[in-house]
């Protein structure tokens, strides 16, 4: 079992620290960010099982930030709560029933801080361990990642939308990561493949050499 990661977008240093340091004293790790596109960058990175964030960020705001994490993750979004000051209530509350999962007013208590988080974070929260149930179903899927992720091969996710295949795609880079071997440091990339025209397609997913079609100046890999 690992010790659950937070990921807290605070762009007030002094409260991010405290946080930061409190968080750490109750034995959770922290990835603490200032802002907006830090948050995004955060959460290609890592699946998250607590998202704390402020409402009013320097580059964006709440909406955006729920947004990023809606479309990501679908049905299976981990909870995202705000810290709102008096001000933005009404936006914090618009927020959940857009899908966040709470929202916690300034200035607040650091105890009640805490004990909020242990009711928000899922049970048995560690990591990406906890995004797996107990079904037989879901057991059976995590020993497929598992088995998935020491392969070399390509792997092909399907599902409707909103079932969770960018996730299942984001536990078998995990996985990949936490093994030796040549492609255990390389980044995990997502894209819109609808955004993509047809003609480009194959070079995006497969590569091309230089030359193989015109505008082809350089080797894409």
């Amino acid at each position: 079992m690992t010790t659950p990661t937070v990921l807290v977008v605070e762009d007030d240093p002094i409260m991010g620290e405290s946080l930061q340091l409190r968080l750490r004293l109750e034995n959770y790790n922290v990835d603490l960010v200032s802002d907006l596109c830090a948050a995004r960058k955060a959460l290609q990175t890592r699946l998250y099982p607590l998202v704390l964030s402020d409402i009013r960020l320097p580059d964006g705001d709440g909406g955006s930030l729920l947004a990023t994490m809606l479309e990501r993750y679908g049905g299976c979004c981990p909870p995202l709560v705000f810290m709102t000051g008096y001000g933005s209530v009404e936006q914090a509350v618009r927020l959940v029933r857009q899908g966040a999962w709470d929202y916690i007013q300034k200035p607040f208590d650091l105890d009640a801080l805490i004990q909020r988080i242990g009711e928000w974070m899922p049970p048995g929260t560690h990591d990406d361990d906890a995004w797996f149930g107990i079904s037989p179903a879901s057991q059976a899927l995590e020993q497929l990642i598992d088995r998935i992720a020491s392969l070399d091969l390509p792997v092909l996710i399907q599902g409707e939308s909103g079932t969770g295949k960018e996730l299942v795609a984001q536990h078998i880079r995990a996985r990949i990561a936490a093994q030796p071997g040549a492609r255990h440091d390389l980044p995990m990339v997502a894209i819109n493949c609808a955004a993509i025209h047809e003609g480009l397609l194959e070079s995006e997913l497969f590569g091309h050499e230089a030359g193989a079609f015109t505008g082809a100046n350089k080797r894409h890999h």
